[in-house]
């Protein structure tokens, strides 16, 4: 008895410890909201063309915490692009759509993030 009730303190420790991990409404609508100002400019300076937010997720874990923007290029709702951005380094790190989009990158060695 004195077994099982210190398995179900540990668990209820640990469950409470991961339930308090994240982020806040407000907290994430900052994030995000400043995720989607950095990419709607790489986008504008890499692709020239602009970006239309629809979804998004963040992620958590021990290694990094990102926030993974979901949407499409102004004009063309019909290919999804995803662009992940760094919440450490506050950077744009991949950006992924379909070929004709990766493509048509425009390569500026004095842009930011080149």
């Amino acid at each position: 008895m004195n077994t099982i009730l210190k398995c179900c303190t540990v668990l209820i420790i640990i469950l409470t410890i991961l339930g308090g991990c994240g982020f806040s409404t407000a907290q994430e609508e900052e994030v995000v909201e400043s995720a989607t100002t950095v990419s709607i400019k790489y986008i504008k300076t890499h692709y020239n063309t602009d970006f239309v937010l629809k979804n998004y997720n963040i992620e958590e874990n021990s290694v990094f915490a990102r926030v993974h923007l979901y949407g499409y290029i102004k004009g063309n709702d019909t290919d999804l692009i995803r662009i992940s951005y760094d919440l450490d380094s506050k950077e744009i790190v991949n950006v992924t759509g379909p070929d004709w989009f990766i493509n048509s990158k425009v390569i500026d060695k004095n842009a930011p993030y080149s």
